[in-house]
Formats: structure tokens, C-alpha cells, sequence
């Protein structure tokens, strides 16, 4: 009787628990204060390699710069790859780099001055010839990126701006759909990246607003979306997305959002870091060393880590480099530590080389040679997870037979040709000189141009000029010592008049201005009356000291 007793109130407890359990708040079948539970979400599908493998594969990459990204207000065509002063880029050169040790190759492409405005649609010839130097980097077995290149940037059409972006995203989306639609069936090798570095209006290069970060993930998830539904193998491709204007400091990565994609483990995450800035950049000659900027640097890369590959997303530093200001042991010591601190955080890094040999060249692309072996072994040291130790030997006197010719290096030659404002011609270095062949002018001066770079003129010392030169037909050209880099200030200019005989120039220049580390010599042969064609040989530079005025040096 007991039993049963305890097992009748038992059950009218049971049922009365259950009663008022069913009565919650709005009468419906959810318990009271019981919160609904979420649908499980499918878990994305993994596919082989991942972005994480693929970054890891890699150990250094090397860009091949101002070559296909390059372009000329108004130009159009195949030429634009030389119009920065690079020569055609070909497998010869991408060989020499996977014999320097590189493993990876980004190719930056320009897009906009190849397509057709009204259409959007990308010219065959272009298409071919990226596919072209594409397969110069597969062909190798290494990791080749393409992206959109100086579409962006201060003077690119792709703002992070509400301004006109539908017309925008079409011209964007397009591009990638013709991309994802030529190289579709390539291997996992060759990845894509969005867009390279996207500014506001404003071109603001390190706090960007609200509109500037928003617009920036959109565009990500623009050329995500884009890619992934080209099918085929970019399906599952490994996609690098950059943050605003690859920053890498706080107030730019506030606003950055990975795109939601359909397969898990595909995007990464690049950034550009040339810090500390006034060191690694050309607008500051006199600044050579690197110390005071080191906390800015190791916060940089630090901010990648803790904001992307700690929480699961690989990283590549897209640019990186130092310009050369005769300063090698200060450059080398600068490399060795942020290859160093990258590589200790799984981070890759991709040296920025321009074709320039006063700024970024480490390869020559003319002669097929590794023109900064010092750099060069410093990173592939620090990049395999090595020391770089730096030899261990006193300063050698300076020889006594030493060549005083400041022009002494035929690797400091470099040319341009500005075949955007109608400017033709071949550039070809000689053992002392330079010979040019050119087939129509342009319209200014400097649009057809060849220097001698790397120069440093010191305030207050008087320099001698000499070489041969030689032109047909004859005519008047200008030849100048001036500033390498922009507003590119002229100190001294002098007029030659060629003939078809050759002549010896000598004179001197005293430079009055305060030192400059960065400057040139620099022929001006564009913009001539003669006919087509014509030539020019400048051979026997000499630059020598003579004099030094104590009085006018700092």
C-alpha cells in the first residue's frame, strides 16, 4: 500500500510539473526562459592543400614589378609592359629567380588601360600575354599570384569610396570574371589576389573612415563570390584578400572583415609593410638607419599575428623592401630582423623589386643576375628558419688603385620609354655607355630618357663630367644631374649638340644644394624634329671629384 500511495503522488507531481512546464510565457510549446536553440550550421567543406599548407609551402617570394602593372595615361597595347624602363618580361628571368631560391612570384597586372570602356571586356592580347608569363612562374613549379594592380592606388579608378561603386563593382566583377574564366583549370599553384592597395578619395594611407572599411570588405566579398562561382578549379582555389591599402597598423585593421566564403581554410589575409618608412623609402636619402623605427615595425607584424593567424587565417606580406642609400650592413641588419620576426609567426614575405637599381632592384632583368648577393643571402637564411651571422672581418683599406670614376658600375644604368605618350625604341647597355635607337619621340623631353643612377652629390664639392657621345642626325638634347625620385629637382642642365662624328663633353658641377643621396645623370633624347629613326651613344662616363668648398658643405 505504501507503494502505491508514494507512486500516485509521485506521478501527480510528474504531471503537474509537466502541466505548468507547458504553460510558459505566450502559450506556446517553448519552455518559459528556455532559449531557442540555434540550427546547426554544416561544416565547410576542406579541400587539399590549404590556405594554411599553401602558405606554409612557401618559403620567399620576389614581384615582379613595374612590368605588366605598369601604364601611361592614354596607353594602350603590349607596350606598356617596358613602359617604366623594364625590358619584356621573359622565362629566362623567372628561371634566374627560382635559381636564387624563390619559390613564390607575384605577377602584378594592370587591367583598365586594356579593356574596353564601354564593355568591360579585356583585351585578347593582354589576357594572352599574362596568361603567358603565368605559365613563365608554373612552368618552374612555383606559387604564382595574379590581382588587380594599379587599378587601385592614388591614381587607380577602384575607390574605397559610396561614389559611383555600382559602375565600379561591374568594371571590378567583370575583370574577375574574365580572369576566373581564362585560368580556371590551372592548378593550385596559382592564386588570385582581390586587389592590391584600395584608397579612399582622400588617398589616405593610414586612418581610413567608416565608408573606406566597409567598402573595402565588399569588395573582398565581391571578388570571392566572383571567383567561386566560375566554378571549375577556383571552386576551391586559394584566394588572398588585402586589407585597406594593405595597412597593417590598428586603425586599419578595426575595420577589416574576412569574407564569408563557401570552403574553409581558402583565404588569405596580405598586407604591405615598409617600415619603418622614412628608412625604407626613397623620399628621405639622408635617413640610413633603422633602429629608432623597430618597436613600429615589430607592431606591425605583430598586429597580423594576433589579428589573423592567431585566430586560424594565414598571412603574406605581399611588398616588402628597402631602397639602397649606400647603406648594405644597415639594409642587411633591417632584413635580417623582419624576416626573422615573419618567419617566427608563419608569416611569408615577398620582396617588392621595381627593376630599379638606386631603389628596389636585387635582380637584373638585363643581365640575368643577382645584383644585391648580400640581401639576398640574408633572406633565404632567415626565411629557412637559419641565423644570418654576419662576417666577422675588419674594414679592408681602401685599395690604392681604386677607380675614382663615380660611374663605374654598368648595373647603375636604367632608361624609360614612355610609349603612352607615342614614344618608341630599344635601350641597349654597353661595357661603358649606353646606345639608343629611337623610333618616334614623343612629345616631351623625358619621354624617351636614359640615366645613370645611385649618384650622391655633396653640397659644396665641384665635380668633372666627361664621355663620348655621338648622334644621327645631328641635334640639340639636353643632359642634366638632378634628383632620382619625385618632385625630381634638376641641379644643373646642359645642352649637347649631337653630331654624326663623336664628340667629348667635359665640364664641371658644383653641387650647392644640401646633399643629396639619391641622384642621377640623365640623358633627355624625346620630343625630336629629326626624322625617324634616330640614335643616340653616350659612352666613357667619367664623374670625378675635383674639389670640395668647405665653407658651403653642411
Amino acid at each position: 500500500m505504501k507503494i502505491k500511495k508514494y507512486a500516485m503522488i509521485f506521478g501527480t507531481i510528474i504531471a503537474l510539473g509537466c502541466g505548468l512546464l507547458a504553460c510558459g510565457k505566450g502559450g506556446d510549446d517553448t519552455p518559459a526562459n528556455t532559449p531557442t536553440a540555434e540550427p546547426t550550421k554544416e561544416p565547410k567543406p576542406v579541400h587539399k592543400p590549404t590556405a594554411t599548407e599553401v602558405v606554409s609551402d612557401m618559403v620567399i617570394g620576389w614581384n615582379l614589378g613595374n612590368a605588366l602593372d605598369s601604364y601611361v595615361a592614354g596607353e594602350t597595347g603590349l607596350a606598356t609592359e617596358t613602359s617604366w624602363g623594364n625590358p619584356y618580361s621573359t622565362k629566362a628571368m623567372i628561371d634566374g629567380i627560382k635559381e636564387a631560391g624563390f619559390n613564390a612570384v607575384r605577377v602584378p597586372v594592370t587591367w583598365y588601360n586594356h579593356m574596353d570602356a564601354s564593355t568591360n571586356q579585356i583585351d585578347k592580347e593582354w589576357m594572352d600575354r599574362v596568361e603567358e608569363v603565368v605559365k613563365y612562374v608554373l612552368d618552374n613549379d612555383m606559387y604564382c599570384i595574379i590581382n588587380v594592380h594599379h587599378d587601385t592606388g592614388e591614381k587607380g579608378w577602384l575607390k574605397a569610396t559610396e561614389n559611383g561603386i555600382d559602375v565600379k563593382k561591374a568594371k571590378f566583377k567583370a575583370i574577375w570574371e574574365q580572369v576566373s574564366e581564362r585560368f580556371g583549370e590551372y592548378g593550385d599553384k596559382l592564386l588570385f589576389e582581390g586587389f592590391n592597395e584600395l584608397l579612399d578619395e582622400e588617398s589616405n594611407w593610414t586612418k581610413p573612415g567608416e565608408e573606406a572599411g566597409r567598402i573595402t570588405n565588399d569588395l573582398n566579398q565581391l571578388f570571392v563570390d566572383t571567383v567561386r562561382a566560375s566554378g571549375k578549379k577556383n571552386a576551391t582555389r586559394c584566394l588572398i584578400v588585402n586589407t585597406y591599402c594593405a595597412g597593417a597598423n590598428k586603425d586599419v585593421l578595426k575595420y577589416f572583415e574576412l569574407p564569408e566564403d563557401t570552403v574553409a581554410d581558402k583565404l588569405i589575409v596580405e598586407t604591405h609593410i615598409y617600415q619603418p618608412y622614412y628608412f625604407t623609402s626613397e623620399v628621405s636619402p639622408d635617413v640610413t638607419d633603422w633602429a629608432n623605427g623597430k618597436p613600429t615595425l615589430e607592431s606591425y607584424i605583430y598586429n597580423m599575428y594576433e589579428n589573423f593567424i592567431k585566430k586560424g587565417t594565414p598571412v603574406i606580406i605581399g611588398e616588402f623592401g628597402a631602397v639602397d642609400k649606400d647603406n648594405l650592413k644597415s639594409r642587411m641588419s633591417w632584413l635580417r630582423f623582419f624576416v626573422d620576426t615573419c618567419y617566427k609567426y608563419g608569416i611569408k614575405c615577398f620582396w617588392w623589386d621595381n627593376g630599379n637599381a638606386a631603389q628596389y632592384e636585387i635582380f637584373d632583368r638585363t643581365t640575368l643576375e643577382i645584383t644585391e648577393p648580400e640581401l639576398l643571402e640574408v633572406m633565404m637564411t632567415e626565411a629557412t628558419g637559419g641565423t644570418y651571422i654576419f662576417p666577422k672581418v675588419e674594414e679592408p683599406e681602401e685599395p690604392k688603385d681604386k677607380d675614382p670614376n663615380l660611374c663605374a658600375n654598368k648595373n647603375s644604368w636604367s632608361n624609360y620609354i614612355n610609349s603612352g605618350n607615342g614614344a618608341a625604341g630599344n635601350v641597349k647597355i654597353i661595357d661603358n655607355g649606353v646606345r639608343v635607337s629611337i623610333e618616334q619621340p614623343g612629345g616631351n623631353a623625358w619621354d624617351v630618357q636614359f640615366s645613370y643612377v645611385g649618384l650622391t652629390f655633396e653640397q659644396g664639392v665641384t665635380y668633372k663630367v666627361s664621355f663620348d657621345y655621338t648622334g644621327t642626325p645631328a641635334q640639340t638634347m639636353n643632359f642634366h644631374m638632378m634628383q632620382n625620385y619625385d618632385p625630381y629637382v634638376t641641379y644643373a642642365t646642359v645642352a649637347l649638340e649631337y653630331k654624326e662624328e663623336t664628340q667629348t663633353y667635359e665640364g664641371t658641377f658644383t653641387m650647392t644644394e644640401p646633399t643629396d643621396k639619391n641622384s642621377r645623370i640623365t640623358f633627355d633624347c624625346g620630343a625630336s624634329e629629326c626624322g625617324m629613326p634616330y640614335s643616340v651613344l653616350i659612352e666613357n662616363l667619367v664623374l670625378l671629384k675635383v674639389e670640395e668648398t668647405t665653407e658651403n658643405t653642411q
